[in-house]
């Protein structure tokens, strides 16, 4: 009896050890799939692609650009454009009025100056360069030369927000200058999907978003500028059969917004027109 007994024991052993086994698994199954409807339904799970907005344009109107302008900057300040424009001996700061679209006027820099982005900040115009490391500052009013600084490494796009300076340098990382001396305060890394976006080119920043033209390639990207994360893409590809004419054109390279109708105006290297867009999303 002493053997049977032991037999019976680790019979209802075995069946209780089974049914708690049992149990076990369900509760996993069930608590995998709990989390995975968490992870389904908690926006911070997805994949930044799935919230990266796509865009196209929308052309309300064509402006002739001039030709001889290597367009490197540009910006709308009070019915204003200014374009910066590069190449050594050929680079200018050029102001145009926006109703008349007559240059007002036109300054030179010094033949071993490549000039690159430009910004309007407090009265002031700032004016990269791209391998001097030196940026030009000249009177709004007036448009002369008032100061300089400098700074490391190369030049290519600037921008601001009404107090802090933007400027890429051909990578991923954009810099938050000071104003006052030109000192960098802060890099912000500008990513996709968590990878870095490199040839950050000419800048626009509106609000919270920075828009960038991306060199060699028909893309502008628009970024949180306090994350770094790019939040839409825009293909201005349709642009580009509408220069073609022009068989010196180069790549796409020019964004200013207009405050006062919330439009964009696009160019680019040697171009003969100028766009004025809306961004429409696909």
């Amino acid at each position: 009896m002493k053997n049977m007994n032991q037999i019976v024991n680790l019979f209802l052993a075995f069946v209780l050890l089974c049914a708690c086994s049992s149990k076990n698994n369900d509760t996993i199954k069930n608590d995998t799939a709990k989390n995975k409807s968490q992870e389904t339904n908690n926006p911070k799970t997805h994949n930044e692609k799935n919230t990266i907005k796509k865009y196209g344009v929308e052309i309300i109107d064509i402006l002739p650009h001039d030709t001889t302008f290597y367009t490197q900057g540009l910006v709308i300040h009070n019915g204003k454009m200014y374009e910066g424009t590069g190449l050594e001996g050929k680079s200018k700061l050029v102001k145009i009025d926006l109703k008349s679209w007559e240059v007002e006027k036109s300054i030179p820099l010094k033949n071993h100056y490549f000039g690159e982005g430009v910004a309007v900040l407090d009265d002031k115009i700032y004016q990269l360069t791209w391998l001097n490391q030196t940026c030009l500052i000249y009177d709004l009013k007036t448009m002369e030369q008032i100061n300089e600084f400098t700074y490391s490494g190369e030049g290519w796009g600037l921008t601001n927000n009404d107090s802090t300076l933007f400027m890429s340098d051909g990578s991923s990382i954009i810099r938050a200058i000071n104003p006052k001396n030109f000192t960098t305060i802060a890099n912000i890394n500008i990513t996709r999907n968590g990878v870095p976006v490199r040839f950050l080119n000419e800048l626009e920043l509106v609000d919270s978003l920075l828009y960038a033209n991306i060199f060699m390639r028909d893309l502008i990207i628009i970024a949180n500028i306090n994350t770094g994360k790019i939040v839409g893409e825009i293909d201005i590809s349709a642009l580009r059969p509408l220069v073609s004419d022009y068989k010196h054109s180069e790549v796409s390279n020019g964004i200013a917004y207009d405050k006062e109708t919330g439009l964009f105006y696009l160019t680019g290297k040697f171009w003969n027109k100028m766009f004025v867009v809306r961004f429409v999303e696909k």
